[in-house]
């Protein structure tokens, strides 16, 4: 787990570092090509193009993996509490002095699971934390070998133990959750397909002879999407936010087709204006009608 090792500050860093210099580098690439004779630039506009849909398709494919392994995290922590929840109600059932050192070794699992939740996989804490688990499940077992000793035919015990026993395969489960990240090569093959993306626009870009600002303003969204902190941006939230994003763009698609726009009828202000204004003003007029009688609209 290569990018998991790294701290935030440092993971941003090795972006910045891949980003920029693909970046820096594609510009480069692009200008000393511009200064060719019959330099063309079709060929790089194609690859461009095609980079670029390959990318958003990784990044697609990467953020269903990350979500769907979040969601499962997070069913597994209410199902851990309320398994531990369960299990010291039914510690109660348990006679004493067993009773009283459960509920104790109860309230130290709770603390150490609360403890964990903000714990970051494959760290010294973490691994420490997840051995102080096993040893308050060695005590509970012991504390439940023992209430069976003292009372066999009791139903305290035998309803205590399947609860028990419920919680710590829960536990198992949340702790194979935790380690279970999207794959490296999948990452890796993420920031190497943006880098190369972002690079090959920046040479396309200097070959046009264009600003470059456009490949800057794209690496830097790179760099910020791939390196927010994970418990600010969850991965549902950054899904969430994409959706919507993709809503938009195909909302503005459709309303450019609807209204027929696509050039102004003059490049003075004055009349584009109002051109673009009006036919705005029938497509929201048109849109709701259209959908009440369902036919197309005109």
């Amino acid at each position: 787990m290569l990018f998991f090792d790294l701290d935030t500050f440092w993971l941003a860093v090795a972006l910045v570092v891949i980003i920029g210099g693909s970046t820096v580098a594609g510009i480069a690439a692009g200008r000393r090509l511009r200064d060719r004779p019959n330099a063309s630039s079709e060929p790089v506009g194609v690859v461009q193009g095609a980079l670029l849909g390959l990318v958003g398709l990784l990044l697609a494919f990467g953020l269903t993996m990350a979500v769907g392994r979040y969601e499962v995290r997070r069913a597994l922590v209410v199902q851990e509490a309320n398994a531990i929840g369960t299990t010291y109600l039914r510690a109660q059932l348990l006679p004493e002095p067993m009773r009283s050192r459960s509920l104790d070794l109860l309230q130290d699992y709770g603390d150490i699971a609360v403890a964990l939740a903000g714990q970051v996989p494959f760290t010294d804490q973490f691994d420490s934390d997840v051995a102080k688990f096993d040893g308050v499940q060695r005590e509970l077992w012991t504390e439940a070998g023992r209430a069976v000793e003292a009372d066999a035919t009791g139903t305290g015990p035998l309803t205590y133990i399947p609860t028990l026993n419920d919680m710590i395969d829960t536990h198992s489960e949340r702790m194979a959750s935790l380690r279970n990240r999207v794959p490296t090569p999948v990452m890796l093959l993420q920031v190497g397909g943006s880098a190369i993306a972002i690079g090959v626009l920046a040479a396309y870009l200097a070959l046009l002879g264009r600003s470059e600002v456009t490949a800057l303003i794209a690496a830097g969204f790179v760099i910020l999407v791939t390196s927010l902190d994970q418990k600010e941006f969850p991965a549902d939230t950054v899904l969430r936010l994409y959706r919507m994003r993709w809503r938009i763009e195909l909302a503005f698609k459709r309303l450019k087709s609807l209204i027929g726009l696509r050039a102004p009828p003059a490049k003075d202000p004055r009349v584009a204006k109002p051109w673009i204004l009006a036919h705005f003003l029938i497509a929201l007029l048109t849109g709701p009608l259209s959908e009440e009688f369902g036919v197309s609209p005109p």
